[in-house]
C-alpha cells in the first residue's frame, strides 16, 4: 500500500519525528523507510516498558518538557495517571533493567547505577520535575551519555507492596 508523506516543515527545519520502520511501496518498487527521532540536534526521548494500572485503574505515563541539551539545560520530567495525592521518586538508572523485574506493584525498569533525581508530590494525579542536567546528581553528563528514567510512587490503595512504578523514558544527553 502506498505510504503519502504529508509536509511537515520547510527544507532545513528540524521537526520531531516517532522512531519507526515501515516498508512503502512506490511504481519503482518496495523500500524500507526508517524515521529517526529527532528535536533540533538532540534525540527525543523515547519511552519503553509498560508501566501496570494502579489503584485508579490508569497506567502511570512519564513524559517530559525541553530538551536533554546541556546548554539550554531545560528538561522537565512528568508523570500523568497517578492517584490524585501521591508522592513519589524519580530516579535515572545509567542501563535498562533487562528483563524486566518488579518494583512494588508494578515493573522496574531502571537498571545500573541509580540516582534519586527529583521527589515530587501529585497535584490532580500529575507530577513534573524540573532537571539539571549539569547538578551532581546527575553524574557529571556528558554529551552522548544515555540515562534511563523512572517514576516510583506510593499507591497504598493498590494494596500488595503499596507502591507502584511509571512506564519508563531514555534519555540521551546532547551538546
Amino acid at each position: 500500500m502506498p505510504v503519502a508523506f504529508p509536509v511537515l516543515a520547510a527544507r532545513g527545519a528540524r521537526v520531531m519525528l516517532a522512531t519507526s520502520t515501515f516498508t512503502a511501496e512506490s511504481p519503482l518498487g518496495a523500500y524500507r523507510i526508517e524515521l529517526v527521532r529527532t528535536l533540533g540536534d538532540c534525540l527525543a526521548p523515547a519511552r519503553f516498558c509498560d508501566a501496570l494500572p494502579n489503584s485508579t485503574g490508569q497506567r502511570a505515563r512519564i513524559g517530559s518538557s525541553g530538551t536533554t541539551s546541556l546548554a539550554a539545560n531545560d528538561l522537565v520530567l512528568t508523570c500523568t495517571g497517578l492517584p490524585a495525592t501521591t508522592t513519589g521518586i524519580f530516579f535515572a538508572g545509567n542501563e535498562p533493567a533487562l528483563p524486566f523485574g518488579t518494583l512494588g506493584n508494578g515493573l522496574a525498569c531502571v537498571g545500573g547505577t541509580l540516582r534519586r533525581v527529583g521527589a515530587v508530590h501529585a497535584v490532580a494525579g500529575a507530577v513534573w520535575a524540573p532537571q539539571d542536567l549539569g547538578a551532581l546528581v546527575w553524574g557529571g553528563l556528558q554529551q552522548g551519555d544515555v540515562r534511563y528514567v523512572q517514576l516510583w510512587y506510593r499507591n497504598v490503595a493498590g494494596g500488595g507492596a503499596g507502591s507502584n512504578a511509571s512506564d519508563a523514558l531514555e534519555l540521551t544527553v546532547c551538546s
